[in-house]
């Protein structure tokens, strides 16, 4: 068994709006954001601005110009691709979380099967992970394998090239959050699109969110082999707290989606958010 269940929990939990809700069921999709958008505006840039910072204090002059080469190299790299995720909690029922991301509470929540997930990803260029929250990076395996590269010129922690070395550092920088978010207990399923490629499994588009324009990578389940999958990936449809909508009424648009099985495991909140 995948270690990231017993980690995870059986189930992980999709704060989100019934609009988007309804795009993924009509349309077999998901849609990551893109993560310049996201809420927390140091988002991957964090995690790449401590690891020069901790890596820098250890070299000498000369050291430090490599180094700050590097980066050079590396923040011009991710310019050239975009950042895409999709987000999920440990935390079950959070009246935070129904008020940042459930739409006020107006929302749905998805409870969705880790196993199920794990399933989805494998195999894929899309990977599933928890997020870390640190403003410590002193101790981190990049700072010892930069600090050696950069005094002795050879890189060390079975990488061949400064190329692949950017590859891990791009997608760990992912999975790290400054400390702040720590509350959200987010696991993430994200991907890298390097810009202007032609994406098998989805597209990029452009979608107005209230009061900005927000670029979006739209995964086509059907692409990975997954189409019509809703009823085994989702565990539980729990509507918002302060949502309007009505149960029975879900219940008969999933069954006309062909979602019978997910039709029966709707449920109200039991959150007593009032907002």
């Amino acid at each position: 068994m995948d270690n990231r269940i017993g980690k995870y929990g059986n189930q992980v939990y999709h704060y989100t709006s019934f609009d988007v809700f309804y795009k993924m069921v009509t349309r077999d999709e998901f849609w990551l954001g893109n993560l310049s958008g996201m809420n927390d505006k140091e988002e991957m840039f964090h995690f790449i601005s401590l690891l020069e910072k901790y890596t820098y204090d250890n070299l000498s002059r000369e050291g430090m110009y490599a180094c700050s080469a590097f980066f050079e190299r590396l923040r011009a790299r991710t310019k050239r691709e975009s950042f895409f995720a999709m987000s999920f909690s440990t935390a079950e029922e959070d009246a935070s979380m129904w008020d940042r991301y459930g739409n006020r509470g107006k929302g749905v929540c998805l409870a969705f099967n880790t196993s199920r997930i794990l399933e989805l990803t494998s195999g894929t260029t899309l990977f599933f992970n928890e997020e870390f929250y640190t403003s410590d990076l002193k101790s981190h395996e990049f700072v010892g394998i930069l600090s050696d590269y950069f005094k002795t010129g050879k890189l060390s922690g079975g990488f061949l090239n400064e190329d692949g070395l950017m590859d891990n550092i791009i997608a760990v920088s992912i999975m790290h959050k400054e400390r702040s978010f720590r509350s959200e207990r987010e696991i993430r399923l994200a991907t890298i699109i390097e810009n202007g490629a032609d994406v098998s499994f989805g597209n990029t588009l452009y979608h107005l969110c209230n009061d900005r324009i927000r670029k979006f990578f739209v995964l086509k389940l059907a692409e990975i082999g997954c189409s019509n999958i809703l009823d085994s990936l989702i565990d539980r449809v729990i509507i918002g707290p302060c949502s309007q909508q009505n149960l029975p009424e879900l219940c008969d648009f999933l069954k006309f989606n062909n979602l019978d099985v997910l039709s029966n495991r709707v449920e109200k909140s039991s959150s007593s958010l009032y907002i």
